[in-house]
């Protein structure tokens, strides 16, 4: 029995079956999507706060490196304060940008770890040395190997902030993307229905 031959009490309970089918077909695929939203959602919160800690630990490298000029060529012990507390500021930044990190940019946050540890072993000998204890060549072999580091934890963290800004971008993008995609399919029902 045919659609067209059917009784008018059977056209209008397949054609009611047939818009709830595709309602909840479009209930389905909304709530799968912004299920999606929601996990892009949860990736947003880590990548902001990395950031931020990037940007602190960027902040606290410039400080230090300006503190560091000051001190070689004033000297001083606020100026050796000043070097220790921003180097501080710089591992509480680091580790904060730690606690949330991607697995894809891991290698390079370690790598980051690693030149921030041999800038605190360098500034230990340098800071906690007489300058009459070693020769000027040794103090300035240090000095070079700590400006050389100050530059390669620079290019580290700013690598790592532009992954995480593209990270974001992404994210936000993707998201956009699955909103605009239910937005559609809810346009579409109801201009079925």
């Amino acid at each position: 029995m045919g659609f067209f031959t059917a009784t008018i009490r059977r056209k209008i309970l397949t054609s009611f079956s047939i818009v709830v089918i595709l309602i909840l077909g479009v209930i389905a695929a909304a709530y799968y999507q912004l299920d999606l939203v929601r996990t892009l959602s949860r990736q947003i919160t880590p990548g902001s706060s990395r950031l931020t800690a990037l940007q602190d630990y960027a902040l606290a490298l410039s400080d230090l490196e300006g503190n560091l000029d000051r001190y070689f060529v004033i000297g001083g012990p606020q100026f050796q304060e000043a070097v220790l507390q921003d180097f501080e500021d710089m591992n509480t930044a680091l580790k904060a940008a730690g606690e949330n990190i991607d697995p894809q940019m891991a290698p390079v946050y370690r790598e980051l770890e690693t030149v921030t540890q041999q800038l605190g072993s360098e500034l230990d000998v340098l800071l906690s040395t007489d300058s009459t204890e070693t020769s000027s060549r040794e103090t300035n072999e240090r000095i070079v190997s700590i400006f050389s580091n100050l530059e390669a934890a620079k290019q580290l963290d700013q690598n790592l902030t532009l992954e995480t800004s593209i990270q974001l971008q992404e994210t936000a993008s993707n998201q956009e993307a699955l909103v605009s995609n239910i937005v559609v399919q809810t346009v579409i029902l109801v201009w079925i229905i």
